[in-house]
């Protein structure tokens, strides 16, 4: 195996050599050792290896034991944002497998096809995300300085080595607690016309844009960008507003009455343009009954200000007519239109709010 060190010196020569002694420890043969090298492709072997690991299934054998057709194994491969490989491929492992079952069960149970594969898509992108983050982090942290490839290989392979496991448990919790929270408003929708609520005004605030910028910045900049959202969110969430809840790039916010809580989304407006980095902010206000529990704020109220934050043009604070009405005479109003927003079946008129001049 001398070979496959030639040309190396000192601590690539010793690092070269820790990688292959490791490999065949794993059980690589000499002769997967000499192809991999000759591929330029050694330092992925420890990696290759744990994925061989787990990837026990093709898609067809997936598909025949979840009794779906090829095209729908197909298609949600292809939701999900993954590259198709060949269908004889192993690329699955037992829970994936699984999932295509209970994939299979929603569609019995009258989920249309093509809503389970824009769930995959959602799932998949929201995923990929997770997975680059943790990489990404985790490699900044455990960077040393003189690392050669061979460091960064065995480190990775074992640092997924212990993520695994509970990558599950980790992100599930997570999913699980949003999920909570999602369904709990649902049902404070169906019940919101046999129940008493007090009537509050409620904020969403975000960065316009953020999603795009995600897809170009690196994590460590997109980390930046949304802590000093959070700072300057925090700042201006003084009583009678009160933060509610951070979104990563987006926040909610309430009050008792309007006006705090407008001039409040105003300078967050302005205090985010003056920081000349940030994506402009944009803001949804509604005011009408909302119902409190566990320290969060739900109903149709709090829907119809998260819709009109994602409809509000950037830079700008759009809110109902009731915000009109119920607010004072410290705000400027003019009238922006009406907007279809998402789950609301009728246009919802909206007021661009703006400070008085001095």
């Amino acid at each position: 195996m001398d070979e496959l060190l030639d040309g190396l010196e000192g601590a690539e020569h010793a690092a070269r050599r820790r990688l292959i002694q490791r490999l065949l420890d794993d059980g690589c043969t000499p002769e997967e050792l000499r192809a991999a090298n000759a591929a330029g492709r050694l330092a992925l072997l420890p990696v290759e290896r744990l994925l061989a690991e787990r990837r026990r299934h093709s898609i067809r054998a997936g598909m025949e034991a979840a009794a779906v057709t090829e095209d729908f194994a197909v298609r949600n491969h292809r939701s999900i944002g993954l590259p198709l490989p060949d269908l004889d491929q192993p690329v699955y492992d037992d829970d994936t497998v699984e999932n295509l079952k209970v994939l299979r069960a929603m569609m019995e149970a009258g989920v249309p096809e093509d809503d389970v594969h824009l769930l995959g898509r959602v799932l998949g992108q929201t995923s990929r995300r997770m997975a680059e983050a943790i990489i990404e982090i985790v490699t900044r942290a455990l960077a040393r300085p003189g690392d050669t490839e061979a460091d960064v290989a065995l480190r990775l392979a074992d640092f997924a080595a212990a993520m695994l496991p509970v990558v599950d448990r980790i992100t599930g919790a997570v999913l699980r607690l949003h999920l909570l929270d999602v369904v709990q408003g649902e049902a404070v929708l169906n019940l919101e016309g046999e129940v008493s609520a007090p009537h509050v005004t409620i904020a969403f605030a975000d960065l316009a844009g953020f999603t795009a910028l995600s897809d170009e910045a690196s994590i460590e900049e997109l980390g930046r960008v949304a802590g000093r959202f959070e700072d300057l969110v925090t700042d201006i969430a003084e009583p009678p507003v009160r933060l509610v809840k951070v979104l990563g790039d987006g926040a909610m916010l309430v009050c008792a009455e309007p006006d705090p809580l407008v001039r409040s989304m105003l300078d967050l407006v302005d205090a985010a343009a003056a920081e000349g980095y940030l994506p402009p902010v944009h803001a949804g206000v509604a005011h009408g009954p909302a119902l409190h529990s566990a320290g969060d704020w739900l109903g149709r109220t709090v829907n119809l200000a998260a819709r009109l934050c994602a409809a509000a043009p950037p830079g700008a604070v759009l809110a109902t007519p009731q915000v009109r009405t119920a607010a004072a005479n410290g705000i400027v109003w003019e009238d922006a239109g009406a907007y279809d927003l998402r789950g609301i079946s009728e246009p919802v008129p909206a007021l661009r709010a703006g400070t008085p001049p001095r």
